[in-house]
């Protein structure tokens, strides 16, 4: 069985020369246990997964995500080097340096979770054996702040500054259907069914700049996640 899990058969005469093709093949499978294009870099293989497993399968605001990511954290460290020779240690280096330049947890976690994918893609594609990122660990993640609801005299207190206000009916849709920002920001009376008494949530609206775009603008787009389409009651 090689480094990639396939199975590989030896023929032979003798028992001897048997064991000397074994050997053979075991030394040039662990010589290159690794890699299978020795030439591919981190930024090469970064244009490929995007090109052929991501950009087909994501909305244009995650691919800028995706950009941002890697030009501005891993490119400038990692892009040159060889995708095979890439080790823990590296990638446990750049999550420090992050730290110590002031990035928090979150930014140091989408840098490890892009490289992770990227990796298991290349170890389905037979570029590499095994994942370098596993075990590289944030730092200082932050401790999870309870949430505090408003109470009732809050809420009233609230709702009797805002009323009269063009935000006034925001708030009180957002409270009543718990929808998210830019799914509130996305709604048209196209999507408000008053004879059933429901609203029908397909969109949601962001603000970034798209391939094309000479700054940033607004883009209607599909929602967060297919589940996110849904039917919310207004009460």
């Amino acid at each position: 069985t090689d480094r990639f899990g396939n199975r590989k058969t030896l023929y032979a005469r003798t028992l001897k020369e048997i064991k000397e093709k074994f050997t053979d093949a075991d030394y040039e499978n662990r010589k290159c246990m690794n890699s299978v294009n020795d030439n591919t870099t981190l930024d090469e293989w970064y244009q490929k997964w995007m090109r052929v497993y991501k950009i087909p399968n994501i909305r244009q605001n995650t691919k800028r995500h995706y950009t941002s990511v890697y030009t501005k954290h891993i490119s400038p460290t990692l892009g040159k080097i060889r995708l095979n020779k890439i080790t823990k240690l590296q990638i446990q280096s750049l999550i420090n340096d992050l730290h110590d330049k002031g990035l928090q947890w979150e930014t140091q976690n989408k840098v490890r979770m892009l490289l992770t994918d990227m990796f298991n893609y290349a170890i389905g594609d037979q570029f590499v054996i095994r994942n370098p990122c596993k075990g590289v660990k944030c730092r200082d993640k932050k401790p999870t702040k309870k949430a505090r609801y408003l109470t009732e005299d809050e809420q009233a207190l609230f709702f009797e500054c805002c009323a009269g206000r063009w935000y006034d009916n925001l708030f009180n849709v957002a409270i009543n259907t718990g929808l998210r920002p830019g799914e509130l920001a996305a709604l048209t009376w196209d999507d408000i069914d008053l004879k059933n008494m429901v609203i029908n949530v397909e969109h949601t609206l962001v603000y970034q700049k798209f391939d094309g775009d000479d700054k940033k603008t607004y883009h209607l787009e599909g929602t967060k996640t297919d589940g996110s389409v849904r039917t919310v009651p207004i009460n």
